[in-house]
């Protein structure tokens, strides 16, 4: 009975390194991905969101879920009404991973001009400020994104009014 709880012990022991292993690998991809995701969005590049996307990705805001599909196309919609796209802050506040799956808590802060509504006019300055629980998979050796959830509702201005989103 003795070696039975040993080996049970010795196996839980080092499935908590390989979590702690792979939550340390998940950080560093998160890290090291950050920048790619900054310049996707500065340069409004949607490719970047769709190859970074499982199959199956949902994004749930406000309560309502949306499938990949759908979401990237109005994020393709958003990113045609802006003429620019700045990230201030995307600060990642938690993240731990086991089994191939990763979970990360993000507050970003991003900024922009929307595209004027008349030719010649002035743009309107969007400001936004969001807390996502992102879930990410690993697909064939490769971290893939496959849920955003907010998890609290996002702070949107513009022109310094606040925007109901």
């Amino acid at each position: 009975m003795k070696r039975v709880i040993t080996i049970i012990l010795g196996a839980l022991v080092a499935s908590c390194a390989f979590a702690a292993d792979q939550t340390a690998e998940f950080k560093k991809f998160l890290m090291s991905e950050q920048g790619a995701m900054i310049k996707a969005f500065q340069t409004k590049d949607i490719s970047w969101f769709y190859k970074s996307s499982t199959p199956d990705f949902s994004e749930v805001m406000s309560g309502k879920t949306t499938q990949k599909k759908e979401s990237l196309m109005g994020l393709k919609q958003w990113f045609d009404m802006m003429a620019t796209i700045k990230i201030n802050s995307a600060e990642l506040t938690s993240a731990s991973a086991a089994n191939d799956k990763g979970v990360a808590m993000v507050h970003e802060k991003m900024s922009g001009t929307m595209k004027p509504q008349k030719p010649h006019g002035k743009g309107s300055v969007m400001v936004m400020e969001s807390w996502e629980k992102e879930t990410w998979v690993k697909v064939k050796g490769k971290w893939m994104i496959q849920k955003i959830e907010e998890v609290k509702p996002s702070v949107t201005t513009i022109d310094g009014k606040p925007m109901k989103m």
